[in-house]
């Protein structure tokens, strides 16, 4: 393999999240809105919740602990 060349640049290896890419995901029209309701049909990581905004985690990451941040009030 060359210095620079990319080892992904033809297959993103990601086996964690081999399920969600073959269809396994929850039954909803908005995930996101789905974690901020509570839906008990999707895995909920979050982390902070105030009435402007929630923090959670990413079910299926690239890199370790990210989040993501969500205003409570837009609908997405």
């Amino acid at each position: 393999m060359q210095k620079d060349e990319n080892l992904f640049h033809d297959h993103l290896i990601a086996t964690w999240k081999l399920n969600y890419a073959r269809g396994n995901r929850p039954n909803v029209d908005c995930i996101m809105c789905a974690i901020k309701d509570d839906n008990p049909g999707v895995i909920s990581m979050k982390i902070y919740t105030e009435e402007l905004l929630f923090i959670c985690l990413n079910l299926y990451p690239y890199n370790p602990a990210h989040s993501c941040s969500r205003s409570s009030k837009i609908q997405f």
